[in-house]
Formats: structure tokens, sequence, C-alpha cells
């Protein structure tokens, strides 16, 4: 009886109550959605979370990090439920770093990053009794909450609510967003310090600025890379904002000032070899038992080998699969959307006409380069299909904001618009 009590009853409780707090909260009312909208959408996530967790546990054997996630999970929570008062010292225990390597996936830091993703499941463990779908739907509840606070201050800074749909429904970035693994944490983390640092831009508060710093920490600790170069991106969407006409110039000047520090760094010291750090990744994952693997010459630690692999790194980044790659019905899935993709932006390219650059806004540019850069790295260091799309997912949509404002796709969409909106209007959507 309390088997079907946790498994089956406090699941659907949880539903009841997050579509409940969706469709009441007050904090959610003044958003420029429908009741209807916002309660979809979140169940919407929590249905799209149990089925990856589902798919991670029982169909892909040899990449079970959900599983190994949760069971983490659980041992901390049977090590709290054992021993209340010991658990201080389990848990200083646990999170001791004594090697600080970032590059290196056998060092403490590493280890304690995902003991970092092993603890929120003990979180979500004390409400759910340690029940893993149950879980799912509690962080797809916090991340849905966040999305839709993200997606209205884009709304309203930017005037348009494409600008969440974007980023937000894009169909890989949904579906890989709504498990509890880094992808799903680093985009709420992106939403939340998005979020805050627009407000701060209307209210400029010590509290919220503190937010902001706390959302970095976390976003640094759980995937520091991405954190740099989201920092990077932060600080170009402050300089776009404050010299909006010179956005190509500015662009050009980081881009090989980010250069020379990649493969000039190790000139300092020798623990700064940045291309020999995208390298060992790459040997890391050639070594990997993986299903998906795709050809991909070994990289030199070297300007020139780079520039060589840069087509390459970039087509496997941010086009791949091809139809027929992987061998597997999910990879032609994920083919068909990148097709989809790309020839909607080729046809906005096409139809489109070319805006100046100060015509785009400052948070679309900086956004893009910030994607740019990880696809990049994306492409150079993960030959395996599997790993590029979960990886891709929450970058790509930048992209695409960035070419759908830079040849005004609005004017060439806007048909296809009028028509989304008829019908959402007619299902009482918007």
């Amino acid at each position: 009886m309390a088997n079907i009590l946790i498994n089956y009853i406090l699941p659907l409780v949880y539903l009841v109550l997050i579509g409940l707090f969706f469709a009441k909260s007050k904090s959610l009312r003044k958003t420029e959605f429908t009741t209807r909208f916002k309660v979809g959408f979140v169940w919407l996530k929590c249905l799209a979370g149990v089925v990856y967790a589902f798919v991670m546990m029982h169909l892909i054997p040899k990449g079970d990090d959900v599983g190994l996630l949760f069971g983490g999970g659980l041992k901390i929570y049977h090590a709290f439920l054992d021993s209340p008062a010991d658990f201080p010292a389990y848990l200083a225990n646990m999170f001791a770093i004594n090697d600080f390597r970032l590059g290196h996936t056998d060092s403490d830091f590493v280890r304690t990053v995902f003991d970092g993703i092993r603890f929120i499941h003990f979180l979500l463990d004390l409400f759910s009794f340690g029940n893993l779908y149950t879980n799912v739907i509690l962080f797809n509840a916090i991340s849905a909450f966040l999305f839709l606070k993200c997606w209205q201050y884009l709304k309203r800074h930017l005037g348009s609510m494409l600008i969440g749909a974007f980023i937000f429904l894009f169909p890989s970035s949904f579906f890989y967003s709504s498990g509890i693994l880094k992808e799903g944490l680093v985009l709420v983390l992106m939403a939340a310090v998005i979020s805050l640092c627009l407000k701060y831009r209307q209210r400029k508060q010590l509290k919220v600025l503190l937010a902001i710093v706390f959302g970095m920490l976390l976003m640094f600790f759980f995937k520091f890379l991405i954190a740099v170069t989201f920092a990077g991106g932060l600080l170009l969407w402050w300089l776009f904002t404050k010299f909006p006409n010179q956005k190509w110039q500015l662009s050009m000047l980081i881009t090989a000032l980010s250069l020379t520090a990649f493969f000039g760094a190790s000139l300092v010291s020798d623990g700064l070899n940045l291309p020999n750090y995208i390298i060992e990744r790459q040997v890391e994952f050639l070594e990997l038992d993986a299903n998906s693997v795709i050809s991909y010459p070994r990289l030199e630690p070297n300007f020139v080998s780079f520039a060589k692999n840069l087509p390459l790194a970039s087509v496997n980044a941010m086009v791949r699969p091809f139809p027929g790659d992987g061998g597997k019905l999910m990879y032609m899935v994920y083919a068909m959307e990148m097709l989809v993709f790309w020839v909607v932006m080729v046809w906005i390219i096409v139809k489109g006409k070319r805006r100046m650059a100060n015509k785009i806004p400052a948070f679309i540019w900086a956004m893009f380069l910030f994607a740019i850069a990880n696809l990049l790295i994306i492409g150079y260091t993960i030959p395996n299909i599997g790993s590029i799309t979960r990886y891709r997912s929450i970058f790509i949509p930048f992209v695409g904001l960035f070419i759908f404002y830079w040849f005004n796709g609005f004017q060439v969409i806007q048909p296809v618009l009028i028509y989304i909106k008829k019908r959402l209007q007619w299902a009482k959507l918007i």
C-alpha cells in the first residue's frame, strides 16, 4: 500500500498541486500567458522529464546518467535517514576537494560536481520519498516557473513573445532540459540569471545583484566552461548595450582577444594549455564505448590544426546528425529537427532583408556569440551523435534567434504567425 501511495498517488497529487499553483500564483498572474498555457507548459515539461528519465533508466543501459545520479541521491537520502546527527560530517566528507583540476574527469572537483547533482536528487527525495519520477516532476515545476518568468522579462525587454519561444520551446532543448542533469540545471540557472539581470536593469538593488552572483557561482560549480563563456556573454551584452553602433567592431575585438588568450595562455603557464585541454576532452570521448561515434581527426595543440578542422567541427555541432547517422530511430528524429531548423533559417535568409548590426538587440547578439563558442567546443571535443544532440540543445536556439533578427524574420513569417495566433486564440491559450 505504501509503495502504491509513493509511486502512483503522490506524483498525481503533486501534478494537481503544481497545476493549481501555476493557475493561481500571484507571481505568474501578471505574465502575458493565459492560465491554460501556463498549466499546459508545466505539465508538458513534467511529462517530458518523466519520458526522459524512463528512456535513460531503461533504454540506454550504457549511458545511464540518470540512474547513477539518482542512485547516488538515494544513498545520501538513506545516510540522512539512518543518522541525522552524523549527516553534516557525511556531507563535509562528500564535498571535500583536494584536487581542483577543472579539466580532468578524475579530479575531486569534477567528482564533486556530480555529487552536487546527486545532492539535488537527495533534496527532492525528501519530498518524493525516494521516487525518481516524482523528483523529475518537482524539478520541472521549478524550471517551468523560472522559464516563464524569464520569458516574461524577455518579452517586456525585447517586445516579442518569440524570444522565449525560441529558447524554451525548441524541441531538443525542451526535452533535454527536463532532466535533472547538467543541461537542465544550466538552462535553469541561465534563465534565472537573465531574469535577474533584466530586473537589475529596471531597479538596481543589492539583493538582486547578490542573487546574480550566487546564480553564476552555481553555474561555475556545475558547468565551469559554460559559466566562463556565459559570463563573457553577459559582459558583451553590457558592452553592446553601452555601444550599440560598434557591435561588429566589439565582436571582432573580443574574438581576436579570445583566440590570443586561448592559444597563448600556455606561454604564461603550462597549466593553462587550453588547446591541450580540448584535445584531452576529445580523447576521453573517443575512449568511451559509445554506439554513435563519428569519424573525427585527432586535433593538435596549434592554431593551424584547429583552423583546419573548424568546418568539420561546425557541421558536427550545428548540423549533424544526417539521416542514417547512428543507425537508431531517435537519431532520425534529431536529424529531422535539424533539417527543419536549417530549412527555415535558409528560407528566412533568402526571403528576408538583412538588417544593420545596430538593429539587432544587444542580448540576441551577445547570446549568439556565447552559443557559438560553446557549439565549437562541442564540435571539437565530442565525436558521438547522442552526446552532441544533448549538449548542443540549449545553445542552438540562440543561433536561430540571431539569424531571425538579422534577416528580419518577423516579416518573412508574418503570415504563419498570424495563422498560429488565430489558432492559439481559438484554443484560448493566448
